[in-house]
């Protein structure tokens, strides 16, 4: 049981902390480039820096919570105060289930490449520039900085403390799409925004139907690990140099559209089957369908996932992604 001072609380707490990490990382990168600390070009180094700037604010955050719980008394009948493990979802996930995670994750693949040729209509692919300059790396350096620290880092920020903290506050459909939004945003370009978007929609309903954050982990760190793995495979055919040039090669709108084309009917296809598959792992886990959240709402009563703190966190990050475009 959650009383109405704890929902707007849980809401608060996620909003702060989104607005807090936007700052946090603003003032951190230029504190870096005012000490010429981004210009060695140690780009793994960089990476680190970069994930650093949302683990750190996260952890700040649960201490917050925390001690909020230790020090804050309820007064409300048949109140039951959360652990940690139980509040940011620390909970371990079955075999069965984590099998059926590893095929959503793969389902869910053609949809967020297929937003990813969308936004190349228009920009730039800024994963291309990163490819670039961790291939002359080895892989356990690219899968480090790329793909375990992003997984681990980004999720206990996004799915921990802020999605955690709304799916305790507002209505589910609310609590999925902002969290994602977020997400997307927290990228700092457009290129990456509208997969990330997808992705962030996708690892909370995840989240959702197995209750642990090890399985939007999961999710990620397979993502993220096969970008990275297959540009490293590529290193038994081409050298470094044209891996790195052929990654930044422009596509053309007439190479591209027959792409999205593709793309689009093979993203149907496999969201269809993704949905199936969200379904059962909650019926593994014992968990309402995450589909069915997004329709029905549990009663909040009203409390409303807008605060000033979103807002100003929301245009703050609009204009840093166009400032950094």
């Amino acid at each position: 049981m959650i009383n109405i001072k704890d929902m707007k609380f849980e809401r608060n707490y996620a909003n702060r902390f989104y607005l807090f990490t936007i700052f946090f990382q603003v003032g951190v990168s230029l504190l870096l480039g005012f000490l010429g600390l981004t210009e060695n070009g140690d780009y793994p180094m960089l990476m680190v820096a970069s994930e650093l700037m949302i683990i750190l604010p996260a952890i700040l955050f649960i201490f917050i919570w925390y001690f909020k719980q230790l020090f804050v008394e309820n007064d409300v009948e048949g109140y039951k105060s959360l652990s940690l493990s139980e509040r940011f979802m620390f909970k371990p996930i079955r075999m069965s289930t984590l099998f059926m995670c590893v095929l959503f994750t793969v389902l869910i693949m053609p949809l967020m490449t297929f937003c990813n040729l969308i936004s190349q209509l228009f920009v730039e692919n800024a994963v291309a520039d990163m490819i670039g300059e961790i291939i002359g790396f080895p892989l356990s350096v690219g899968l480090f900085t790329m793909a375990i620290m992003p997984a681990f880092c980004e999720e206990i920020a996004f799915r921990g403390v802020i999605y955690g903290g709304y799916r305790r506050s507002v209505r589910p459909a609310a609590a999925m799409i902002i969290s994602g939004l977020l997400f997307g945003l927290m990228h700092m370009n457009l290129n990456q925004f509208g997969y990330a978007f997808v992705m962030g929609i996708a690892v909370a309903m995840l989240v959702e139907a197995t209750g642990s954050i090890y399985s939007s982990i999961l999710f990620h760190f397979i993502i993220n690990a096969t970008s990275v793995i297959s540009a490293f495979s590529l290193k038994t055919i081409y050298s470094e140099s044209e891996i790195a040039a052929l990654y930044s090669e422009t596509v053309s709108n007439d190479n591209i559209l027959p792409m999205i084309i593709i793309y689009a009917c093979v993203s149907i296809m496999t969201g269809a089957l993704a949905c199936k598959a969200i379904g059962f792992i909650a019926y593994l886990e014992r968990k309402p369908n995450p589909l069915s959240l997004l329709i029905k709402s549990r009663n909040y009563e009203g409390n409303r996932i807008i605060t000033p703190c979103l807002v100003v966190g929301i245009i703050i990050s609009v204009v840093l992604i166009f400032l950094l475009q």
